[in-house]
């Protein structure tokens, strides 16, 4: 089980959208709202998959999502 907490960013918003193509089933948090602080530049997602972190970045995020099945 994947989940990813998000901010409100345009890497964010498009990578939900590739989520969502490609019929991936993972649960997403609008972090925004909970966790990060709207007016840091530093805000990263973070991505777990079952209860361990994995990414912090928009492009971990892809390669473990679009990647790594491939093997």
């Amino acid at each position: 089980m994947y989940t990813l907490i998000w901010f409100d960013c345009d890497d964010c918003k498009q990578l939900l959208r590739d989520v969502k193509n490609q019929r991936k089933k993972i649960l997403y948090i609008d972090g925004s709202y909970y966790f990060f602080d709207e007016n840091d530049e530093k805000n990263t997602p973070l991505f777990y998959k079952n209860d361990d972190l994995i990414a912090t970045d928009v492009f971990s995020i892809y390669e473990e999502l679009f990647y790594n099945k491939l093997k």
